[in-house]
């Protein structure tokens, strides 16, 4: 056990020594492949399907809140300290 945290630190430091020697350019270029693999596996995956005891626990918290208690847990950066906004 510990010999596999050993190992674990030591993955994730050489792991960051070779992150932060890394040009701008080679980063942005993994972002782009890491962002065209995103879109090539949500074109295969397609849209989960729903059972009734997903909705039911993904509608049980917005049914008892009212609207007025929805709105006011938006939170708008422009209005955030507005005194016209009361909860």
């Amino acid at each position: 056990m510990v010999w596999s945290f050993v190992y674990l630190v030591v993955r994730k430091l050489l792991a960051l020594v070779v992150i932060t020697g890394r040009s701008e350019r080679s980063k942005e270029l993994e972002i782009l492949v890491v962002r065209h693999e995103l879109a090539l596996l949500r074109r295969q995956s397609g849209r989960p399907r729903l059972e009734p005891a997903d909705r039911a626990a993904s509608g049980t918290p917005a049914r008892g809140s009212t609207l007025r208690t929805r709105v006011a847990d938006t939170v708008i950066p422009s209005l955030r300290n507005s005194p016209t906004i009361r909860t």
